[in-house]
């Protein structure tokens, strides 16, 4: 495991993986590691459009295909917007835009790229949509091939106000 030659942070771009980048940064630095920055951006969840006539589809004028690049183009700006005013600049760090189901894409590029260590925040949330779905964090944990660095949420108010927008 040591040294560590690649290491891959995880973001949602909350102020819990804001920690984390710190936390990562410092381990690229200290072991001259290449940091990978990594946003997955979740699916768009495809709806046929309704059948207004035998013949063919009513035109819904909205573009899947199109959105998905205009997120993913978001996702790619904010990544390099967050390590340019985050990261130290002796830090080597490439941003990564992976689209999917967020703990498999962790896991896919981790593999995919050869990392030695991935580095992703937690909220901290509890409740029912934990208990149901468990968090990214979790399943990153439990399903990686290389060791995690998991690197909780330290603000109390953050992770209260994470779980009251879930219950809205």
């Amino acid at each position: 495991m040591l040294p560590l030659k690649k290491i891959l942070w995880t973001t949602d771009f909350s102020d819990a993986s804001k920690t984390s980048l710190r936390a990562a940064g410092e381990w690229a630095l200290q072991f001259k590691s290449l940091l990978y920055a990594l946003n997955v951006v979740d699916p768009i969840p495809a709806v046929r459009p309704p059948v207004f006539s035998a013949m063919e589809p009513a035109d819904t004028g909205f573009n899947i295909d199109a959105y998905r690049r205009e997120l993913e183009k978001a996702s790619r700006e904010s990544l390099k917007e967050i390590i340019d005013e985050e990261l130290d600049k002796r830090v080597s760090a490439q941003p990564l835009v992976s689209y999917g189901n967020a703990p498999r894409e962790i896991i896919r590029v981790a593999d995919e790229k050869g990392v030695d260590m991935i580095v992703i925040s937690t909220h901290g949330r509890t409740g029912l949509k934990h208990l149901v779905f468990g968090s990214v964090a979790e399943q990153v944990v439990r399903n990686a091939h290389v060791p995690v660095l998991v690197i909780r949420s330290q603000k109390k108010e953050e992770n209260e106000d994470v779980e009251k927008k879930e219950k809205e």
